[in-house]
């Protein structure tokens, strides 16, 4: 279970920070205010999924140069802390950081820990559980229309 998420110069947010409690989560709000994106930032922080690019979803317009992702998610081992950086610039930078009960996880370990945990191969926990095919056609399609407008 994800208990904290936080998300830095992430599509429409500069930050934001939820604290989860047990039992089921509803991310409730009118179309556009961002539920899609907390979606995107937990899987990109979690699972760096092809689909979910930082480059593309970090805030340009406000001049971001870094986007971030932290996720807390309490585990039948303890807590497992995911931290993802992405920066731009002339050599791009992504750094990742993890630990499970206080332990540091090998990056290169990352994916193997997730599925131990989650049950599921990380391609597969994101696709269903975290990021619906659904949102993410439509999300692109909104950014093709608007990249067509501005020509």
């Amino acid at each position: 279970m994800i208990r904290y998420l936080e998300l830095r110069n992430w599509r429409a947010f500069n930050k934001v920070a939820l604290h989860l409690t047990e039992g089921t989560t509803f991310v409730v709000a009118e179309n556009g205010i961002g539920k899609t994106s907390l979606l995107r930032g937990a899987a990109w922080t979690l699972f760096a999924p092809r689909h979910v690019d930082p480059k593309v979803e970090l805030r340009h317009g406000v001049g971001a140069g870094e986007t971030a992702g932290l996720v807390v998610m309490s585990t039948t081992e303890g807590d497992l802390e995911v931290e993802r950086t992405y920066r731009v610039g002339v050599r791009p930078a992504n750094t990742l950081r993890a630990t499970l009960a206080g332990v540091a996880v090998d990056p290169e370990q990352l994916d193997d820990t997730l599925t131990r945990l989650v049950g599921a191969r990380p391609d597969i926990a994101c696709d269903l559980g975290f990021v619906h095919q659904h949102a993410l056609a439509t999300d692109q399609a909104r950014r093709f229309a608007r990249e067509c407008h501005s020509l």
